[in-house]
């Protein structure tokens, strides 16, 4: 082994984040409990491209434990293998986390909280940021501040019994990840502490949804679904397939949308590819998404699309086609996809990369149909990743065969199906009925 390969693998060794429990409860610690900062900004960020949901289990198999309190520090026992011992400075690793991965959950207990109040703030937001499915009561005052009110809100938001689900405690991870992301991460600290300095910041880049139908009935869902995302800069690109923009459904769609729209119209008999190439060319975003104009989306889809675009460092990120409501018999269904995951392929509606990276290729083939394959498959072979991060802000609707470009039957869709349920049954992070 090399000197820098064993480099890589040494832990090194941080002093505590923040005061001590022993240096407040010695002479003048109140004076240094006084002084100390308990706000998000003062504690360390989290790294998200080494500490972050990549590798998540969903059928985890370990039972859920608690973090203790041992030799002046917090460590995780784990069932038939060695404890993992948290730095005395609170950052979690990626070894960390891939070593948790099997927990169903982990309690947080704060009256033992680590090595100082700081350190056990930044260990939980860095087990929080890489979806570790935590539990905890109402943290201590000193922590909710430093945690942030909306993190220190999600910590105690589930419970044991909720841990049990696969599909309770896979919301839970998501809720947890993205808050914390949002606040410890180490793009949105600097951003926060720019602000604070009163620096400039450069804005959000804006995404082009490119919408593209045959169907102007559906229009006004479609661009309803776009119109819930918050937490996104977004423009949309509306390419009518053989539709006319003076159609009625159209019109009044469009009139009642607040976001930038642009309308590019095509021939019937134009290629699907090529359709999608016109609309691609009228966009102006640094990021083009993919939409379907029939499937559901939860309000955070974008936002959790960029969000695993910038952790992963793929340049396509994009979500399995996980979830199925099968209009013709009133069921939902889930499929058993792997997700948090390097992949060759995501749900042709959900999928989000740079303008510039889809430029490069070429665009999308002008082919009739599997066009999201094909460039799927143009991306790879070029050098490029593909991340497939969580399914469930999506719900794909299938309808009487003949009206996707996905010609299968229900039965497809049962065979396949790892749980269903009667009616429509979306996931809680949908925020829909």
């Amino acid at each position: 082994m090399t000197a820098t390969a064993g480099a890589a693998r040494a832990r090194v060794a941080e002093p505590p984040a923040g005061p001590t429990w022993v240096e407040l409860g010695s002479p003048g610690g109140y004076a240094a409990l006084r002084t100390a900062e308990f706000e998000p900004d003062a504690v360390p960020p989290v790294d998200e491209r080494t500490v972050n949901p990549g590798g998540f289990l969903r059928d985890a198999t370990d039972p859920v434990t608690g973090i203790t309190w041992r030799d002046g520090g917090w460590e995780i026992p784990l069932p038939g293998r060695p404890p993992v011992r948290l730095a005395a400075s609170g950052q979690v690793t990626e070894a960390d986390v891939g070593r948790l991965r099997r927990l169903r959950g982990l309690r947080v207990p704060w009256r033992r909280a680590h090595t100082g109040p700081l350190a056990a703030v930044r260990a939980v937001a860095g087990l929080a940021a890489a979806g570790v499915p935590l539990l905890s009561g109402p943290p201590p005052g000193w922590a909710a501040r430093a945690l942030g009110p909306e993190l220190a809100a999600r910590l105690t938001a589930a419970t044991e019994e909720d841990l049990a689900d696969d599909l309770r405690r896979e919301e839970h991870s998501v809720l947890l990840r993205r808050t914390a992301l949002a606040r410890h991460g180490s793009a949105a600290r600097r951003r926060s502490l720019a602000v604070r300095a009163g620096e400039p910041v450069p804005p959000a880049p804006t995404i082009s949804v490119v919408l593209c139908t045959r169907r102007p009935a559906l229009v006004p869902f479609a661009l309803g679904q776009i119109a819930r995302q918050r937490g996104a800069e977004l423009e949309v690109v509306l390419a009518l397939h053989g539709v006319a923009a003076a159609a009625p459904e159209v019109a009044r769609a469009v009139a009642a949308f607040d976001r930038p729209l642009t309308i590019v119209t095509a021939e019937a008999a134009t290629p699907f590819g090529a359709v999608l190439n016109q609309a691609v060319a009228r966009a102006a975003g640094a990021y083009v998404a993919k939409w379907d104009d029939d499937d559901w989306y939860g309000p955070d889809h974008l936002a959790d699309m960029m969000l695993a675009h910038a952790y992963s460092g793929a340049e396509l990120a994009g979500a399995a086609s996980e979830f199925f409501y099968l209009a013709q018999i009133d069921t939902t269904i889930r499929r058993r996809w792997s997700a948090e995951t390097v992949a060759d392929h995501v749900a042709g509606g959900t999928f989000v990369l740079p303008r510039s990276v889809l430029t490069a290729l070429g665009g999308f083939r002008p082919l009739p149909r599997s066009v999201d394959i094909h460039l799927f498959q143009d991306l790879i072979r070029a050098g490029g990743a593909m991340y497939r991060t969580h399914g469930l802000g999506f719900m794909a609707r299938r309808a009487a065969r003949g009206a996707h470009t996905w010609q299968e039957p229900v039965g497809y869709f049962l065979a396949r199906a790892a749980r269903q349920w009667r009616g429509f049954r979306p996931s809680r992070l949908m925020e829909c009925r």
